[in-house]
């Protein structure tokens, strides 16, 4: 069973959410949600500001660089 169909033209979006428990049909909401706005930012302004965890994979990026200074450090 599918959780979201849509329908989509020109003018009209539509989404029908089904079959899932009430956790699944919120979450699936808040996604959609969280689409749209990210969609509505990038035509306001279309500089990107990386998330998802690039913050965390610069520092991981940055702290092996400097381990990589300690050879006898494991």
């Amino acid at each position: 069973d599918q959780v979201i169909t849509g329908y989509y033209d020109r003018t009209i979006k539509m989404w029908d959410l089904r079959n899932g428990n009430k956790m699944i049909i919120e979450e699936t909401k808040d996604s959609i949600h969280y689409e749209l706005c990210v969609a509505r930012n990038l035509i306001r302004n279309n500089s990107i500001v990386y998330g998802g965890g690039s913050a965390e994979i610069v520092c991981s990026i940055v702290v092996e660089a400097v381990a990589d200074r300690y050879p006898e450090v494991e």
